[in-house]
C-alpha cells in the first residue's frame, strides 16, 4: 500500500510540473529549446550568452568602447592592470576596475581589506593562500576575491559545473546539462521539471513554452 501511495504521489507531482510547464495557448513560440541557466530564455542583442557568466556585453577587448576598453567577466571596464592607468592614479583596483592612488596599510577596508604591495591595489585576496580553509578556497585572478570555483574541475559530482558569475559550483549551466526527468536549468543552476517540446505536454495543456519550459503568464 505504501509503495502504491508513493507511486501515485510521484505521478501527480510529475503531472503538476507538466501542467505548470504546458499551456492550452496556441501563441507559444514552438522554436528551439531555451538555453536556461544564467542566460534564461536568451539574451537581448547586442548582448551574447556566456553560460558561465550569463548575458554579457563583450567577449573580448575588441567589443568595448574607447572609454572602457578592457573586457573582464563579460563587462567593459576602464582597466585590467596597472598598465592601463595614468601616473596620477597608477593602481587598477581589481574589484571595480578603476584607477586609484596606490594603497597603504591603512587605506583598505570592506571586501578588499588587504593592500597588495605588488600592485598598489586593495584586494580581498592576493592568491589562493589567502582563501585557504574557507568555503571559498580560490582567489579569482580578475576580481581578487575568494570564490568557490574557477573551473569545472574544482567542482564535485553533485554540482559539477562552475558558475563564474557567482563563483560557485552548480548542477547545470544550461538546460543541456540536465537529465530528462528535470530538463530545465534554473538561473541559479539547478535542474527542474518542465517541457522541452509539445510531446511532453498532456492533452489538457498541449502547448509547450519551449524557450523557458514554463507556461506563459496571463
Amino acid at each position: 500500500m505504501t509503495h502504491r501511495l508513493f507511486s501515485l504521489a510521484l505521478v501527480l507531482g510529475t503531472m503538476g510540473a507538466l501542467a505548470f510547464a504546458c499551456s492550452s495557448s496556441t501563441s507559444i513560440d514552438p522554436g528551439g529549446a531555451g538555453l536556461g541557466g544564467a542566460c534564461g530564455k536568451g539574451c537581448t542583442a547586442p548582448q551574447t550568452c556566456d553560460p558561465t557568466l550569463g548575458c554579457v556585453d563583450c567577449a573580448n577587448d575588441a567589443a568595448c568602447p574607447a572609454g572602457r576598453p578592457r573586457c573582464l567577466h563579460g563587462k567593459c571596464e576602464l582597466c585590467a592592470s596597472n598598465a592601463d592607468c595614468p601616473a596620477s592614479a597608477p593602481a587598477c583596483t581589481p574589484r571595480a576596475h578603476t584607477c586609484k592612488p596606490v594603497c597603504t596599510a591603512t587605506s583598505c577596508s570592506g571586501d578588499a581589506p588587504k593592500c597588495d604591495t605588488a600592485t598598489g591595489a586593495c584586494v580581498g585576496c592576493a592568491g589562493d593562500a589567502d582563501c585557504a580553509g574557507t568555503s571559498r578556497p580560490f582567489c579569482d585572478p580578475v576580481t581578487k576575491q575568494c570564490i568557490g570555483c574557477l573551473v569545472d574541475s574544482q567542482c564535485g559530482t553533485a554540482a559539477p559545473h562552475c558558475l563564474r558569475s557567482a563563483g560557485r559550483c552548480v548542477q547545470c549551466l544550461t538546460s543541456a546539462d540536465c537529465p530528462a526527468g528535470t530538463p530545465i536549468c534554473r538561473s541559479e543552476g539547478t535542474c527542474r521539471a518542465g517541457c522541452t517540446s509539445n510531446a511532453g505536454c498532456p492533452a489538457s495543456a498541449p502547448i509547450c513554452n519551449v524557450p523557458t519550459g514554463s507556461a506563459p503568464r496571463a
